[in-house]
């Protein structure tokens, strides 16, 4: 009988071990980018899935506006996004965000709600309409457009 609960125990102990490797290792790429992204911000990465150069923490973000993205205000490890953004997240704390394809918030645009982002804006499938893959230059908050 002691042999018995010994192989249930250790049955137990063997599926609960695989059920934690499975869960550590199923782990989204997005989710560790998008965490990333600080509260009150948007974030930019050059390259889809969140990422820039292969690291999901390399991203540009502004707090309230950003006029062009070619020339960056410094503050920020950043990598240069203008005209290469291909992923986005907007972590704002109230604000919908307004992404514009020419410097100074004009020319085509759209919009991401609080909360939302686009991982590959080379497809039309995400929150982010098709056609703005390595377009954009500006972007704001709602309030500062």
């Amino acid at each position: 009988m002691r042999m018995r609960n010994e192989r249930s125990v250790r049955a137990v102990f063997g599926m609960l071990g695989l059920a934690v490797l499975m869960t550590v290792g199923s782990g989204t790429v997005a989710s560790a980018a998008i965490s990333d992204c600080p509260a009150g911000y948007s974030c930019l990465w050059e390259d889809s899935n969140y990422k820039t150069n292969g690291y999901d923490w390399d991203s540009a973000n502004f707090q309230l506006y950003h006029t062009n993205f070619r020339y960056w205000d410094g503050f920020y490890s950043h990598p240069h996004v203008n005209d290469k953004v291909s992923s986005l997240y907007n972590n704002g704390r109230v604000s919908t965000a307004w992404y514009y394809v020419n410097s100074g918030f004009s020319g085509s645009f759209f919009l991401l709600a609080r909360g939302s982002g686009d991982g590959d804006l080379g497809n039309s499938i995400g929150n982010a309409p098709g056609g703005f893959n390595d377009e954009l230059s500006s972007a704001c908050f709602s309030d500062w457009c």
